[in-house]
C-alpha cells in the first residue's frame, strides 16, 4: 500500500434547490488536484444533487452522503433507496447510508469511507432536556413538516431511531482492520457542539443539529470526520481525529455564493 496521502475535496450544503435551472448548468465544483470529491449532504432535493455531481464531475470518484434536505417532500426511506439506485447508474458516485466504500489512489493508497446521515439524538444538552428538545424541534424544524417515513410524518422519534441505527453501525466498524491506509467518516449532522456557531450552541434548536459524540469519535478514532448541516465551516480535533466541514450555505448567508470552492484535506 502506498505511503502518499490522498487529497479529498470536501463540500456540503450546496442547496442547489435554490438555483434556477438556467443557472444550474454554470455551477461546478473546483476540485483542483483532489483525488476524491466528498459531498456531505444537502446538495439538492431527492436524487438531483447526486445526478448533478455525477454529470458535472465525471472524472473523479465522489463519496455522497444524504442530508436532511434530500428527502424534503418525500419519504425518507424511499429517498435513500432512490439515491442508492441513482448512484448505481453512475461510474463514479458512491452513495453511503450506513455503508462503506474503499477508494484506491493512483499511488496505491487506500482510504476507507464510512458514511451515514447520522440524525441527532436530541441529547446535546443532556437527558433532562431531551423531551423539551424533541418538542421544540417538532414545532420549529422543517424536517418534521416536510419529510415522511413509511406513510407517516417523520418525527424526532424516527430521527432518534435512525441515529441509533447509524451509531451502532459505526461502532461495529471501530475495531475492524483491513487493507486500507486510512479511514474517513462522512456524516451530515455534526458530532460536537463545536460543529456549529458559538452563538447557537446553547440555543433551544441546537440539539436538532448536532449530537454530543465527542467520546464516540475518540473511541472510533478515524483519521478524518467530515460533517455538514450547520452552515458553519470548522476544522478541529477530537483525540486523534480531525473534524472538518466546508459548507456552501444559503444565498443570504454566503456573500461568495456561486463560487464552489471546497476544502482540500489530505488523509
Amino acid at each position: 500500500m502506498g505511503a502518499e496521502t490522498m487529497k479529498l475535496a470536501i463540500l456540503s450544503d450546496l442547496h442547489l434547490e435554490q438555483v434556477p435551472d438556467a443557472l444550474l448548468a454554470e455551477r461546478e465544483i473546483d476540485v483542483g488536484v483532489a483525488d476524491v470529491l466528498v459531498l456531505a449532504g444537502d446538495v439538492d432535493l431527492g436524487t438531483r444533487g447526486l445526478e448533478w455531481a455525477a454529470e458535472k464531475h465525471p472524472g473523479i470518484p465522489i463519496v455522497y452522503v444524504g442530508g436532511n434536505h434530500e428527502p424534503y417532500k418525500r419519504d425518507r426511506i424511499e429517498t435513500i433507496e432512490a439515491l442508492r439506485a441513482a448512484a448505481a447508474e453512475t461510474d463514479n458516485v458512491r452513495f453511503l447510508e450506513n455503508e462503506e466504500c474503499r477508494i484506491e489512489g493512483a499511488d496505491g493508497r487506500v482510504v476507507r469511507f464510512l458514511g451515514c446521515t447520522l440524525w441527532t439524538d436530541f441529547m446535546l444538552h443532556g437527558p433532562r432536556f431531551e423531551p423539551e428538545a424533541k418538542i421544540i424541534a417538532r414545532m420549529r424544524i422543517n424536517d418534521f413538516r416536510l419529510i415522511s417515513e413509511r406513510g407517516r410524518s417523520f418525527t424526532p422519534y424516527h430521527a432518534i431511531d435512525a441515529h441509533k441505527e447509524s451509531l451502532a453501525w459505526l461502532r461495529a466498524r471501530a475495531d475492524e482492520s483491513g487493507p486500507w491506509d486510512a479511514t474517513a467518516v462522512v456524516t451530515h449532522h455534526g458530532v460536537s457542539n463545536l460543529c456549529q456557531p458559538e452563538k447557537y450552541r446553547c440555543g433551544e434548536n441546537a440539539p436538532a443539529f448536532v449530537s454530543a459524540l465527542e467520546g464516540e469519535v475518540e473511541v472510533l478514532a478515524p483519521d478524518l470526520w467530515v460533517t455538514g448541516h450547520t452552515h458553519y465551516d470548522h476544522d478541529f480535533r477530537l483525540g486523534g481525529t480531525r473534524v472538518v466541514s466546508k459548507q456552501e450555505k444559503y444565498l443570504h448567508e454566503n456573500p461568495n455564493w456561486g463560487r464552489l470552492s471546497p476544502m482540500v484535506v489530505e488523509v
